[in-house]
């Protein structure tokens, strides 16, 4: 409105007759007036002839084109019915009811994603992961680039169900058995559409997408994934609650109990995914477990970005060697020094080669 963009309410007048166009108080002009006298000094505005109308903003064909296909209101795609079988055949037996169609998704992604960039499809109700086995499968036929993440709270199975007669605890055990299977089963279909293998009736469908796009390097083809779950903290948190002069065991009891920050049933990676996740560092980037003067620690990053360490009894003599990885940063749990005293000379060493020392 006028109140709300004054910048946007002016008159508009036509340079050939003289007319002048106001505009509507609670439906101002698109740009701004400097903006608007530029536009039609250069012919892009187009005034009515009669004086009857408003002006429009005139746009070349070469102007409105979009790399992405128009969305159809037609899914031309195979029944839903056809679902429950892809599920019973890939994960031999009716573990999941009412899932979707690998075509609708395809459809739908298809449409809304581009091939040639890094899109990144979100399921937040995965299911049985039909969405990321509809990614792997489009990126095949034309060689896209897009990655997926599938969110699903661990549903469990009822213990009277074909799926946990199968072994599947929860919702995300199938999603997950599913994308690995789909995965595999992708490029097998792949080889035999490429001519490698002997082409079989059940891949016919897949084969003729391959056939119209002429994608053959099954190599770059990547079906690979990490699972995520979400829980609390690696860390211990310290117990303030009250105590009393009687419960002063307690107290020393939950003083011994911080000795050790790290929970028991926590493992080294658990430990590596929330220092990424805290230092903001994509939770895909690859993790190489590495050893570094009989030290065990963790490159992360393709160009060893960071590297994190969590054994005990770290030396001088290993911070050295871990320096010559030359990373970004290089994270060492508390519990890794002796003592202060060797903690401090890490931070020298460290400073001499430029690497910035972090402590968890």
């Amino acid at each position: 409105t006028a109140s709300q963009r004054p910048n946007l309410y002016y008159p508009i007048i036509d340079p050939m007759t003289g007319i002048e166009y106001k505009c509507n108080p609670d439906h101002v002009w698109r740009f701004e007036k400097s903006k608007m006298e530029k536009f039609i000094l250069e012919g892009k505005v187009i005034f009515p002839n009669n004086g009857k109308g408003l002006p429009a903003y005139k746009r070349h064909k070469s102007e409105v084109r979009s790399e992405t296909k128009p969305y159809s209101s037609i899914i031309d795609t195979r029944l839903n019915s056809v679902a429950t079988k892809e599920v019973r055949e890939i994960l031999n037996g009716q573990v999941f009811d009412y899932p979707k169609t690998i075509d609708i998704m395809k459809q739908l992604i298809g449409q809304s994603t581009n091939f040639s960039k890094n899109d990144i499809i979100l399921d937040f109700f995965s299911g049985s992961a039909t969405t990321a086995h509809a990614v792997m499968r489009l990126n095949a036929e034309d060689g896209g680039n897009r990655q997926f993440i599938m969110v699903q709270l661990p549903e469990v199975c009822d213990e009277k169900s074909e799926a946990y007669q199968a072994g599947y605890q929860n919702i995300c055990e199938i999603g997950k058995e599913r994308i690995r299977r789909a995965g595999k089963k992708i490029k097998e279909e792949f080889q035999i559409a490429s001519g490698t293998e002997k082409l079989g009736m059940d891949s016919a469908h897949f084969a003729e997408d391959i056939a119209q796009t002429g994608k053959t390097e099954v190599e770059n083809l990547d079906i690979g994934f990490k699972v995520f779950k979400l829980d609390s903290s690696n860390l211990k948190t310290w117990d303030n609650t009250p105590v009393t002069a009687e419960q002063m065991n307690l107290l020393y009891e939950r003083m011994h109990d911080m000795i050790h920050r790290v929970k028991s049933d926590r493992s080294d990676l658990d430990m590596v995914y929330e220092i990424m996740l805290k230092l903001g560092v994509p939770l895909t980037y690859s993790v190489t477990a590495i050893g570094i003067n009989g030290k065990a620690a963790y490159a992360i990053g393709d160009d060893c970005l960071l590297l994190v360490c969590l054994a005990p009894n770290v030396q001088p003599e290993d911070i050295k060697q871990m320096a010559e990885f030359a990373p970004a940063k290089l994270i060492i749990s508390r519990e890794s020094f002796v003592d202060d005293t060797a903690m401090a000379n890490a931070h020298y060493i460290l400073k001499d080669h430029g690497v910035e020392l972090k402590l968890v």
